[in-house]
Protein backbone atom coordinates (compact mmCIF):
# COMPACT_ATOMS: atom_id res chain seq x y z
CA UNK A 1 0.00 0.00 0.00
CA UNK A 2 1.16 3.59 -0.51
CA UNK A 3 2.72 5.12 2.57
CA UNK A 4 0.03 7.83 3.12
CA UNK A 5 -2.63 5.11 3.39
CA UNK A 6 -0.46 2.92 5.64
CA UNK A 7 0.46 5.88 7.84
CA UNK A 8 -3.16 6.97 8.22
CA UNK A 9 -4.35 3.44 9.01
CA UNK A 10 -1.47 2.95 11.46
CA UNK A 11 -2.11 6.18 13.34
CA UNK A 12 -5.85 5.47 13.57
CA UNK A 13 -5.16 1.93 14.75
CA UNK A 14 -2.85 3.10 17.53
CA UNK A 15 -5.27 5.84 18.57
CA UNK A 16 -8.33 3.57 18.69
CA UNK A 17 -6.42 0.91 20.64
CA UNK A 18 -5.24 3.55 23.11
CA UNK A 19 -8.64 5.16 23.78
CA UNK A 20 -10.31 1.73 23.98
CA UNK A 21 -7.85 0.47 26.57
CA UNK A 22 -8.09 3.77 28.41
CA UNK A 23 -11.83 3.23 28.74
CA UNK A 24 -11.61 -0.48 29.52
CA UNK A 25 -9.93 -0.05 32.90
CA UNK A 26 -10.80 0.04 35.74
CA UNK A 27 -12.95 -2.91 34.78
CA UNK A 28 -16.68 -2.64 35.50
CA UNK A 29 -19.21 -5.33 34.53
CA UNK A 30 -22.28 -3.09 34.72
CA UNK A 31 -25.58 -3.99 36.31
CA UNK A 32 -26.97 -5.92 33.33
CA UNK A 33 -23.81 -7.82 32.43
CA UNK A 34 -20.78 -7.24 30.21
CA UNK A 35 -22.55 -7.74 26.90
CA UNK A 36 -25.90 -6.11 27.71
CA UNK A 37 -25.07 -2.91 29.52
CA UNK A 38 -23.58 0.26 28.09
CA UNK A 39 -22.55 1.00 31.66
CA UNK A 40 -20.01 -1.84 31.46
CA UNK A 41 -16.39 -1.40 30.44
CA UNK A 42 -16.98 -3.40 27.27
CA UNK A 43 -18.99 -0.50 25.88
CA UNK A 44 -15.70 0.85 24.53
CA UNK A 45 -15.07 -2.39 22.64
CA UNK A 46 -18.61 -2.25 21.26
CA UNK A 47 -18.05 1.25 19.93
CA UNK A 48 -14.63 0.36 18.47
CA UNK A 49 -15.58 -2.82 16.64
CA UNK A 50 -16.83 -0.89 13.61
CA UNK A 51 -13.39 0.61 13.04
CA UNK A 52 -11.60 -2.71 13.54
CA UNK A 53 -13.94 -4.46 11.10
CA UNK A 54 -13.15 -1.79 8.50
CA UNK A 55 -9.44 -2.13 9.23
CA UNK A 56 -9.63 -5.87 8.52
CA UNK A 57 -11.30 -5.08 5.19
CA UNK A 58 -8.68 -2.51 4.16
CA UNK A 59 -6.01 -4.95 2.85
CA UNK A 60 -8.75 -6.90 1.06
CA UNK A 61 -9.97 -3.75 -0.67
CA UNK A 62 -6.41 -2.92 -1.68
CA UNK A 63 -5.78 -6.44 -2.99
CA UNK A 64 -8.98 -6.43 -5.03
CA UNK A 65 -8.03 -3.11 -6.55
CA UNK A 66 -4.56 -4.41 -7.43
CA UNK A 67 -6.14 -7.43 -9.09
CA UNK A 68 -8.14 -5.22 -11.43
CA UNK A 69 -11.49 -5.05 -9.62
CA UNK A 70 -13.12 -1.65 -9.87
CA UNK A 71 -13.78 -1.51 -6.12
CA UNK A 72 -15.22 2.01 -6.35
CA UNK A 73 -17.82 0.76 -8.81
CA UNK A 74 -18.78 -2.20 -6.65
CA UNK A 75 -18.78 -0.08 -3.49
CA UNK A 76 -21.11 2.46 -5.11
CA UNK A 77 -23.55 -0.27 -6.16
CA UNK A 78 -23.61 -1.56 -2.61
CA UNK A 79 -24.27 1.89 -1.22
CA UNK A 80 -27.14 2.48 -3.66
CA UNK A 81 -28.69 -0.86 -2.75
CA UNK A 82 -28.23 -0.05 0.93
CA UNK A 83 -29.91 3.33 0.54
CA UNK A 84 -32.83 1.71 -1.27
CA UNK A 85 -33.26 -0.97 1.39
CA UNK A 86 -33.12 1.60 4.20
CA UNK A 87 -35.74 3.66 2.39
CA UNK A 88 -37.94 0.60 1.93
CA UNK A 89 -37.88 -0.17 5.67
CA UNK A 90 -38.79 3.45 6.43
CA UNK A 91 -41.72 3.29 4.01
CA UNK A 92 -42.83 0.03 5.67
CA UNK A 93 -42.62 1.66 9.10
CA UNK A 94 -44.59 4.70 7.96
CA UNK A 95 -47.27 2.55 6.32
CA UNK A 96 -48.01 0.52 9.46
CA UNK A 97 -47.80 3.37 11.99
CA UNK A 98 -48.92 6.60 10.33
CA UNK A 99 -49.43 7.15 6.62
CA UNK A 100 -47.06 7.82 3.76
CA UNK A 101 -48.37 11.35 3.26
CA UNK A 102 -49.11 12.22 6.87
CA UNK A 103 -46.60 14.95 7.67
CA UNK A 104 -48.37 16.27 10.76
CA UNK A 105 -47.84 13.23 12.98
CA UNK A 106 -44.67 13.49 15.07
CA UNK A 107 -43.72 9.83 14.62
CA UNK A 108 -39.91 9.46 14.31
CA UNK A 109 -38.76 6.62 12.06
CA UNK A 110 -35.90 4.29 12.93
CA UNK A 111 -35.97 1.83 10.03
CA UNK A 112 -34.11 -1.31 11.06
CA UNK A 113 -31.54 0.52 13.19
CA UNK A 114 -32.34 -0.89 16.60
CA UNK A 115 -29.39 1.00 18.07
CA UNK A 116 -31.81 3.92 18.32
CA UNK A 117 -33.21 2.25 21.44
CA UNK A 118 -30.85 4.61 23.26
CA UNK A 119 -31.27 7.47 20.79
CA UNK A 120 -28.53 8.60 18.45
CA UNK A 121 -28.49 9.29 14.74
CA UNK A 122 -27.96 5.86 13.20
CA UNK A 123 -30.70 6.12 10.59
CA UNK A 124 -29.86 9.77 9.79
CA UNK A 125 -26.17 9.01 9.39
CA UNK A 126 -26.79 5.97 7.22
CA UNK A 127 -29.00 7.91 4.82
CA UNK A 128 -26.45 10.72 4.60
CA UNK A 129 -23.65 8.23 3.88
CA UNK A 130 -25.42 6.20 1.21
CA UNK A 131 -27.68 8.63 -0.66
CA UNK A 132 -24.85 10.64 -2.33
CA UNK A 133 -23.76 7.51 -4.20
CA UNK A 134 -26.87 7.84 -6.34
CA UNK A 135 -24.72 10.38 -8.18
CA UNK A 136 -22.75 7.47 -9.62
CA UNK A 137 -25.66 6.85 -11.98
CA UNK A 138 -25.09 10.30 -13.47
CA UNK A 139 -21.32 9.99 -13.69
CA UNK A 140 -21.67 6.68 -15.55
CA UNK A 141 -23.61 8.08 -18.54
CA UNK A 142 -26.84 6.15 -17.94
CA UNK A 143 -29.64 5.91 -20.45
CA UNK A 144 -33.21 7.01 -19.94
CA UNK A 145 -34.20 3.82 -18.08
CA UNK A 146 -31.41 4.25 -15.56
CA UNK A 147 -32.25 7.91 -15.18
CA UNK A 148 -35.86 7.04 -14.37
CA UNK A 149 -34.69 4.38 -11.93
CA UNK A 150 -32.22 6.75 -10.31
CA UNK A 151 -34.95 9.41 -9.95
CA UNK A 152 -37.18 6.85 -8.23
CA UNK A 153 -34.41 5.81 -5.85
CA UNK A 154 -33.51 9.46 -5.23
CA UNK A 155 -37.15 10.24 -4.45
CA UNK A 156 -37.17 7.35 -1.96
CA UNK A 157 -33.99 8.66 -0.34
CA UNK A 158 -35.35 12.23 -0.21
CA UNK A 159 -38.58 11.01 1.38
CA UNK A 160 -36.66 8.95 3.93
CA UNK A 161 -34.47 11.89 4.91
CA UNK A 162 -37.48 14.18 5.23
CA UNK A 163 -39.54 11.92 7.51
CA UNK A 164 -36.66 11.47 9.96
CA UNK A 165 -37.64 14.97 11.12
CA UNK A 166 -34.03 15.50 12.12
CA UNK A 167 -33.17 19.16 11.66
CA UNK A 168 -29.49 18.48 10.98
CA UNK A 169 -30.40 16.33 7.97
CA UNK A 170 -31.65 19.22 5.88
CA UNK A 171 -28.51 21.43 5.88
CA UNK A 172 -26.50 18.20 5.61
CA UNK A 173 -28.41 17.20 2.48
CA UNK A 174 -28.04 20.65 0.95
CA UNK A 175 -24.29 20.66 1.64
CA UNK A 176 -23.83 17.17 0.21
CA UNK A 177 -25.71 18.14 -2.97
CA UNK A 178 -23.67 21.33 -3.30
CA UNK A 179 -20.39 19.42 -2.99
CA UNK A 180 -21.59 16.89 -5.55
CA UNK A 181 -22.63 19.56 -8.08
CA UNK A 182 -19.36 21.47 -7.73
CA UNK A 183 -17.32 18.28 -7.87
CA UNK A 184 -19.21 16.93 -10.88
CA UNK A 185 -18.62 20.25 -12.67
CA UNK A 186 -14.89 20.00 -12.02
CA UNK A 187 -14.82 16.40 -13.23
CA UNK A 188 -16.75 17.07 -16.42
CA UNK A 189 -17.58 20.71 -17.19
CA UNK A 190 -20.72 21.42 -19.24
CA UNK A 191 -21.51 17.74 -19.58
CA UNK A 192 -24.76 17.80 -17.66
CA UNK A 193 -26.15 20.69 -19.67
CA UNK A 194 -25.32 18.88 -22.91
CA UNK A 195 -27.39 15.83 -21.92
CA UNK A 196 -31.20 16.25 -22.11
CA UNK A 197 -31.81 13.34 -19.78
CA UNK A 198 -29.79 15.04 -17.08
CA UNK A 199 -31.90 18.15 -17.51
CA UNK A 200 -35.01 16.00 -16.99
CA UNK A 201 -33.46 14.55 -13.84
CA UNK A 202 -32.69 18.07 -12.63
CA UNK A 203 -36.29 19.15 -13.15
CA UNK A 204 -37.52 16.16 -11.16
CA UNK A 205 -35.05 16.96 -8.36
CA UNK A 206 -36.16 20.59 -8.26
CA UNK A 207 -39.79 19.47 -8.08
CA UNK A 208 -38.99 17.26 -5.09
CA UNK A 209 -37.15 20.12 -3.39
CA UNK A 210 -40.10 22.44 -4.05
CA UNK A 211 -42.48 19.91 -2.52
CA UNK A 212 -40.28 19.55 0.56
CA UNK A 213 -40.07 23.33 0.90
CA UNK A 214 -43.85 23.59 0.66
CA UNK A 215 -44.37 21.09 3.46
CA UNK A 216 -41.73 22.89 5.49
CA UNK A 217 -43.72 26.12 5.32
CA UNK A 218 -47.26 24.94 5.97
CA UNK A 219 -47.04 24.04 9.64
CA UNK A 220 -45.94 20.41 9.50
CA UNK A 221 -44.03 18.49 12.13
CA UNK A 222 -40.66 19.64 10.86
CA UNK A 223 -41.67 23.31 10.95
CA UNK A 224 -42.64 22.81 14.59
CA UNK A 225 -39.29 21.16 15.18
CA UNK A 226 -37.49 24.15 13.72
CA UNK A 227 -39.54 26.44 15.97
CA UNK A 228 -37.96 24.64 18.95
CA UNK A 229 -34.43 24.96 17.62
CA UNK A 230 -33.19 27.65 20.01
CA UNK A 231 -34.54 25.87 23.07
CA UNK A 232 -33.13 22.51 22.00
CA UNK A 233 -29.83 24.11 21.03
CA UNK A 234 -29.44 25.45 24.55
CA UNK A 235 -30.06 21.94 25.87
CA UNK A 236 -27.31 20.60 23.59
CA UNK A 237 -24.87 23.33 24.65
CA UNK A 238 -25.53 22.58 28.31
CA UNK A 239 -25.00 18.88 27.64
CA UNK A 240 -21.74 19.50 25.78
CA UNK A 241 -20.51 21.73 28.60
CA UNK A 242 -21.42 19.03 31.11
CA UNK A 243 -19.45 16.42 29.15
CA UNK A 244 -16.42 18.71 28.94
CA UNK A 245 -16.57 19.34 32.70
CA UNK A 246 -16.64 15.59 33.34
CA UNK A 247 -13.56 14.87 31.23
CA UNK A 248 -11.62 17.86 32.58
CA UNK A 249 -12.13 16.48 36.08
CA UNK A 250 -10.28 13.31 35.04
CA UNK A 251 -6.53 13.03 35.67
CA UNK A 252 -4.88 13.99 32.37
CA UNK A 253 -8.37 14.11 30.86
CA UNK A 254 -7.58 17.32 29.01
CA UNK A 255 -4.75 15.60 27.13
CA UNK A 256 -5.85 11.96 26.69
CA UNK A 257 -9.55 12.03 27.51
CA UNK A 258 -11.64 9.62 29.56
CA UNK A 259 -11.51 6.68 27.16
CA UNK A 260 -13.89 5.28 24.60
CA UNK A 261 -17.36 4.23 25.73
CA UNK A 262 -17.08 5.73 29.20
CA UNK A 263 -19.64 8.52 28.86
CA UNK A 264 -22.63 6.58 30.29
CA UNK A 265 -20.72 5.32 33.34
CA UNK A 266 -19.12 8.68 34.11
CA UNK A 267 -22.40 10.49 33.47
CA UNK A 268 -24.06 8.30 36.12
CA UNK A 269 -21.14 8.74 38.53
CA UNK A 270 -21.20 12.52 38.11
CA UNK A 271 -24.91 12.65 38.92
CA UNK A 272 -24.39 10.39 41.93
CA UNK A 273 -21.68 12.71 43.24
CA UNK A 274 -24.17 15.59 42.96
CA UNK A 275 -26.75 13.66 45.00
CA UNK A 276 -28.85 12.60 42.00
CA UNK A 277 -29.63 8.95 41.37
CA UNK A 278 -30.22 7.83 37.80
CA UNK A 279 -32.16 4.65 37.22
CA UNK A 280 -29.99 1.65 36.38
CA UNK A 281 -31.54 -1.85 36.15
CA UNK A 282 -29.53 -4.70 37.63
CA UNK A 283 -29.60 -8.38 36.73
CA UNK A 284 -28.68 -10.88 39.45
CA UNK A 285 -28.07 -14.53 38.61
CA UNK A 286 -27.49 -17.22 41.24
CA UNK A 287 -27.55 -20.99 41.21
CA UNK A 288 -31.14 -21.02 42.44
CA UNK A 289 -32.73 -18.05 40.70
CA UNK A 290 -32.31 -15.03 38.47
CA UNK A 291 -34.06 -11.72 38.95
CA UNK A 292 -34.10 -8.20 37.60
CA UNK A 293 -34.00 -5.22 39.96
CA UNK A 294 -35.63 -1.93 39.02
CA UNK A 295 -34.99 1.29 40.96
CA UNK A 296 -36.36 4.83 40.64
CA UNK A 297 -34.42 7.72 39.15
CA UNK A 298 -34.20 11.39 40.02
CA UNK A 299 -34.42 12.47 36.39
CA UNK A 300 -37.20 12.20 33.83
CA UNK A 301 -35.68 9.17 32.11
CA UNK A 302 -38.07 6.27 32.56
CA UNK A 303 -36.60 2.77 32.23
CA UNK A 304 -38.36 0.30 29.94
CA UNK A 305 -37.60 -3.44 30.05
CA UNK A 306 -39.16 -4.60 26.80
CA UNK A 307 -39.92 -7.68 24.74
CA UNK A 308 -41.64 -8.08 21.38
CA UNK A 309 -44.72 -10.25 21.85
CA UNK A 310 -45.73 -13.31 19.89
CA UNK A 311 -49.48 -12.98 20.35
CA UNK A 312 -52.17 -15.24 18.99
CA UNK A 313 -55.61 -14.26 17.73
CA UNK A 314 -56.90 -14.60 21.29
CA UNK A 315 -58.11 -11.48 23.09
CA UNK A 316 -57.83 -12.48 26.75
CA UNK A 317 -54.48 -13.05 28.43
CA UNK A 318 -53.29 -13.75 31.94
CA UNK A 319 -50.25 -11.76 33.06
CA UNK A 320 -48.34 -13.27 35.96
CA UNK A 321 -45.42 -11.69 37.82
CA UNK A 322 -43.33 -12.93 40.69
CA UNK A 323 -41.95 -9.93 42.57
CA UNK A 324 -40.64 -8.74 45.90
CA UNK A 325 -40.01 -5.31 47.34
CA UNK A 326 -38.89 -3.40 50.39
CA UNK A 327 -41.06 -3.86 53.46
CA UNK A 328 -40.88 -0.17 54.36
CA UNK A 329 -43.29 1.26 51.79
CA UNK A 330 -45.90 0.52 49.18
CA UNK A 331 -44.51 -0.12 45.71
CA UNK A 332 -46.24 0.29 42.36
CA UNK A 333 -45.15 -1.60 39.26
CA UNK A 334 -46.51 -0.48 35.89
CA UNK A 335 -46.68 -2.80 32.88
CA UNK A 336 -47.66 -1.49 29.47
CA UNK A 337 -48.61 -3.23 26.25
CA UNK A 338 -47.96 -0.96 23.28
CA UNK A 339 -47.81 -0.94 19.52
CA UNK A 340 -44.18 0.03 19.03
CA UNK A 341 -41.34 -0.65 16.64
CA UNK A 342 -38.23 0.88 18.23
CA UNK A 343 -38.85 4.44 19.40
CA UNK A 344 -41.52 5.53 21.84
CA UNK A 345 -44.88 5.77 20.10
CA UNK A 346 -48.29 5.39 21.68
CA UNK A 347 -51.07 5.08 19.14
CA UNK A 348 -52.65 2.37 21.26
CA UNK A 349 -51.58 1.05 24.65
CA UNK A 350 -52.95 -0.99 27.51
CA UNK A 351 -51.62 -0.40 31.04
CA UNK A 352 -51.75 -2.47 34.21
CA UNK A 353 -50.56 -1.51 37.68
CA UNK A 354 -49.55 -3.92 40.42
CA UNK A 355 -49.61 -2.64 43.99
CA UNK A 356 -47.24 -4.35 46.39
CA UNK A 357 -48.23 -3.65 50.02
CA UNK A 358 -45.61 -2.70 52.59
CA UNK A 359 -44.51 -5.01 55.38
CA UNK A 360 -44.29 -7.74 52.76
CA UNK A 361 -41.28 -10.05 52.82
CA UNK A 362 -40.27 -12.68 50.31
CA UNK A 363 -41.58 -13.33 46.84
CA UNK A 364 -45.23 -12.79 45.91
CA UNK A 365 -47.09 -13.84 42.78
CA UNK A 366 -49.58 -11.46 41.15
CA UNK A 367 -52.06 -12.40 38.41
CA UNK A 368 -53.68 -9.79 36.20
CA UNK A 369 -56.09 -10.23 33.29
CA UNK A 370 -55.46 -8.15 30.19
CA UNK A 371 -57.19 -7.85 26.81
CA UNK A 372 -54.97 -7.35 23.78
CA UNK A 373 -57.39 -7.92 20.92
CA UNK A 374 -57.56 -4.23 20.06
CA UNK A 375 -53.75 -3.94 19.78
CA UNK A 376 -51.54 -4.89 16.86
CA UNK A 377 -53.58 -3.00 14.28
CA UNK A 378 -53.67 -4.54 10.82
CA UNK A 379 -52.84 -2.51 7.72
CA UNK A 380 -54.85 -2.81 4.49
CA UNK A 381 -57.39 -4.96 6.34
CA UNK A 382 -54.97 -7.88 6.58
CA UNK A 383 -54.99 -10.10 9.64
CA UNK A 384 -51.76 -10.97 11.41
CA UNK A 385 -52.00 -14.56 10.18
CA UNK A 386 -52.26 -13.52 6.56
CA UNK A 387 -49.37 -11.08 6.40
CA UNK A 388 -47.84 -10.34 9.77
CA UNK A 389 -45.25 -7.93 8.41
CA UNK A 390 -48.00 -5.35 8.01
CA UNK A 391 -49.31 -5.66 11.54
CA UNK A 392 -48.08 -3.14 14.06
CA UNK A 393 -45.49 -4.79 16.32
CA UNK A 394 -46.79 -5.34 19.84
CA UNK A 395 -44.59 -5.44 22.90
CA UNK A 396 -44.68 -5.61 26.67
CA UNK A 397 -42.70 -3.12 28.75
CA UNK A 398 -42.03 -3.13 32.49
CA UNK A 399 -41.52 0.41 33.75
CA UNK A 400 -39.73 1.80 36.78
CA UNK A 401 -42.23 4.69 36.96
CA UNK A 402 -43.93 4.60 40.36
CA UNK A 403 -41.18 2.64 42.11
CA UNK A 404 -40.13 4.29 45.39
CA UNK A 405 -37.19 2.14 46.52
CA UNK A 406 -36.76 -1.03 44.47
CA UNK A 407 -38.60 -4.00 43.06
CA UNK A 408 -37.12 -7.41 42.20
CA UNK A 409 -38.76 -9.38 39.37
CA UNK A 410 -37.95 -13.08 39.01
CA UNK A 411 -40.65 -14.25 36.63
CA UNK A 412 -42.94 -12.76 34.00
CA UNK A 413 -45.53 -14.83 32.15
CA UNK A 414 -48.22 -14.01 29.58
CA UNK A 415 -50.50 -16.83 28.48
CA UNK A 416 -53.67 -16.89 26.41
CA UNK A 417 -56.86 -18.75 27.21
CA UNK A 418 -55.41 -21.96 25.76
CA UNK A 419 -52.32 -21.75 27.96
CA UNK A 420 -49.93 -20.73 25.18
CA UNK A 421 -46.96 -18.71 26.42
CA UNK A 422 -46.29 -15.44 24.59
CA UNK A 423 -43.04 -14.47 26.34
CA UNK A 424 -39.58 -15.97 26.08
CA UNK A 425 -37.05 -16.19 28.92
CA UNK A 426 -39.62 -14.92 31.39
CA UNK A 427 -37.53 -16.18 34.31
CA UNK A 428 -34.34 -14.42 33.14
CA UNK A 429 -32.52 -17.77 33.31
CA UNK A 430 -30.74 -16.81 30.10
CA UNK A 431 -29.90 -13.33 31.25
CA UNK A 432 -31.54 -10.72 29.07
CA UNK A 433 -31.98 -12.91 26.00
CA UNK A 434 -35.13 -11.74 24.16
CA UNK A 435 -35.37 -8.69 26.46
CA UNK A 436 -34.01 -5.25 25.77
CA UNK A 437 -33.79 -2.05 27.81
CA UNK A 438 -34.47 1.51 26.68
CA UNK A 439 -34.66 4.82 28.48
CA UNK A 440 -36.73 7.96 28.22
CA UNK A 441 -33.66 10.21 28.44
CA UNK A 442 -31.07 9.73 25.67
CA UNK A 443 -28.50 12.32 26.74
CA UNK A 444 -26.84 9.91 29.17
CA UNK A 445 -25.77 7.70 26.24
CA UNK A 446 -24.68 10.23 23.61
CA UNK A 447 -22.68 13.46 23.57
CA UNK A 448 -24.33 14.46 20.26
CA UNK A 449 -21.36 16.24 18.73
CA UNK A 450 -18.47 14.52 17.00
CA UNK A 451 -15.86 17.03 18.19
CA UNK A 452 -16.99 17.03 21.84
CA UNK A 453 -17.23 13.23 21.64
CA UNK A 454 -13.66 13.02 20.36
CA UNK A 455 -12.42 15.37 23.09
CA UNK A 456 -14.25 13.33 25.74
CA UNK A 457 -12.73 10.04 24.66
CA UNK A 458 -9.26 11.26 23.62
CA UNK A 459 -8.71 14.81 24.86
CA UNK A 460 -6.57 17.11 22.76
CA UNK A 461 -4.83 14.01 21.42
CA UNK A 462 -8.11 12.84 19.91
CA UNK A 463 -8.94 16.24 18.46
CA UNK A 464 -5.50 16.39 16.87
CA UNK A 465 -5.97 12.98 15.25
CA UNK A 466 -9.45 13.96 14.01
CA UNK A 467 -8.30 17.26 12.49
CA UNK A 468 -5.30 15.61 10.82
CA UNK A 469 -7.55 12.87 9.41
CA UNK A 470 -9.99 15.42 8.00
CA UNK A 471 -7.10 17.35 6.48
CA UNK A 472 -5.53 14.30 4.85
CA UNK A 473 -8.84 13.02 3.47
CA UNK A 474 -9.90 16.46 2.26
CA UNK A 475 -6.57 17.11 0.52
CA UNK A 476 -6.59 13.65 -1.11
CA UNK A 477 -10.14 14.05 -2.39
CA UNK A 478 -9.34 17.51 -3.74
CA UNK A 479 -6.45 16.10 -5.77
CA UNK A 480 -8.57 13.24 -7.07
CA UNK A 481 -11.40 15.55 -8.11
CA UNK A 482 -8.98 17.87 -9.91
CA UNK A 483 -7.64 14.75 -11.66
CA UNK A 484 -11.24 14.15 -12.83
CA UNK A 485 -11.96 11.11 -10.66
CA UNK A 486 -15.75 10.97 -10.43
CA UNK A 487 -15.85 8.59 -7.47
CA UNK A 488 -13.92 11.08 -5.35
CA UNK A 489 -16.91 13.40 -5.77
CA UNK A 490 -19.18 10.78 -4.20
CA UNK A 491 -16.86 10.24 -1.22
CA UNK A 492 -16.55 13.98 -0.66
CA UNK A 493 -20.32 14.44 -0.83
CA UNK A 494 -21.00 11.62 1.66
CA UNK A 495 -18.35 12.80 4.13
CA UNK A 496 -19.60 16.38 3.93
CA UNK A 497 -23.14 15.28 4.80
CA UNK A 498 -22.01 13.13 7.70
CA UNK A 499 -19.92 15.95 9.19
CA UNK A 500 -23.03 18.15 9.31
CA UNK A 501 -24.97 15.38 11.04
CA UNK A 502 -22.08 14.95 13.47
CA UNK A 503 -22.28 18.59 14.52
CA UNK A 504 -25.54 17.88 16.35
CA UNK A 505 -25.61 14.16 16.97
CA UNK A 506 -23.48 11.10 17.64
CA UNK A 507 -21.73 9.05 14.97
CA UNK A 508 -19.02 6.71 16.20
CA UNK A 509 -20.89 5.13 19.12
CA UNK A 510 -22.98 3.08 16.66
CA UNK A 511 -20.69 0.28 15.30
CA UNK A 512 -22.33 -0.10 11.88
CA UNK A 513 -22.12 3.63 11.20
CA UNK A 514 -18.50 3.71 12.37
CA UNK A 515 -17.78 0.80 10.00
CA UNK A 516 -19.32 2.61 7.04
CA UNK A 517 -17.54 5.91 7.75
CA UNK A 518 -14.23 4.07 8.05
CA UNK A 519 -14.82 2.26 4.75
CA UNK A 520 -15.53 5.52 2.95
CA UNK A 521 -12.31 6.95 4.37
CA UNK A 522 -10.39 3.93 3.04
CA UNK A 523 -12.05 4.30 -0.35
CA UNK A 524 -11.11 7.97 -0.41
CA UNK A 525 -7.46 7.23 0.39
CA UNK A 526 -6.96 4.19 -1.85
CA UNK A 527 -5.48 5.50 -5.13
CA UNK A 528 -7.67 4.75 -8.15
CA UNK A 529 -6.24 2.40 -10.81
CA UNK A 530 -4.50 4.09 -13.71
CA UNK A 531 -7.07 2.66 -16.13
CA UNK A 532 -10.01 4.36 -14.42
CA UNK A 533 -11.91 6.56 -16.91
CA UNK A 534 -11.74 10.27 -16.14
CA UNK A 535 -15.43 10.34 -15.28
CA UNK A 536 -15.43 7.38 -12.92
Amino acid sequence: MPWPLLLTAGVLFLYVVFVTLNGLFPFDAGGLGLFNDQLSSLNGLRQSKGFFAALILLPLLWAEGRNGTNIAHVFSIGMIVGSSCAGATIVWERVIFTDLWNFTDAYRVSGMFFGTLTGGAAVDAYLMLTAPFLGALILYRPGYIKIILSCAVAALAAYSVYVTYSRANYPATFSAILVFVLGAWLVSPWRILRQPRFVVAGIVALTLCAGAAYHLLVGTTISKRFAQTMEDMQTRINHWSHAVRIVLAEPSGKWIGAGRGTLPLKYYADHAAAGKRLAAPKLTRTNSESFLTLTPGSDAGVTYVRQRLRVSADNKYRLQLKVRSSKDTFEYLIIEFCERHVLKYLPECEWRQITIPKDTTGWRVFNVDVKLGHLGKDTFGLTWRKFGQFTRPLEIAILNRGIRQKIDISHVSLVDSDGNQSLRNGSFDKGLDHWFVSYGDHLRWHIKNVFVYTFFEGGFLGLTVLVLLMTVVGYTLKRRIIARDGFAVLYASALTGIIFVGLFDSLFDEPRIALLISLIIWMALIPPPATTPPEG
